[in-house]
């Protein structure tokens, strides 16, 4: 996906959350990661080696569950929250300080500089979703 970039008036100068996309609605985010099976209307027509070889497409079928608006809301948020702490200008600072002092043989000294970020844990019984909810969400975001 290529990134398009947008304005955010709370972050103007920052062009890594100008490039994330429009925060979606929960119904619009349910809409894009969910996947269905196209109907079998000939089903009836066919032969069973034919039904059988359908029944494969069941695995491509991903429909989310109510916990993948949370999940959608704590990643966009810890971007946010991550981007926030680092724009173009302290990018730059940084890559400049570190790169002066390996030029002089020093450790570079990176403590004055943000490198927190947000987290969270997401658990949940196995099988139900999770990672393939974080994984589809994920894709919705310019790489």
């Amino acid at each position: 996906m290529k990134a398009e970039y947008r304005f955010v008036p709370a972050y103007p100068d920052n062009p890594f959350i100008s490039a994330l996309p429009q925060r979606l609605t929960a119904g619009e985010l349910m809409e894009k990661i969910q996947s269905r099976i196209p109907p079998w209307d000939r089903s009836v027509q066919m032969s069973s080696v034919e039904r059988l070889s359908h029944c494969n497409k069941i695995y491509e079928a991903f429909y989310p569950l109510h916990f993948a608006p949370t999940i959608y809301n704590l990643l966009y948020n810890g971007m946010i929250g991550s981007y926030a702490e680092k724009n173009s200008v302290k990018a730059i600072r940084q890559m400049t300080a570190i790169q002066n002092a390996i030029g002089r043989n020093q450790r570079p000294c990176t403590t004055t500089f943000s490198t927190q970020s947000m987290s969270c844990s997401i658990l949940g019984i196995s099988g139900i979703g999770k990672s393939s909810t974080i994984a589809r969400i994920l894709n919705l975001f310019p790489q």
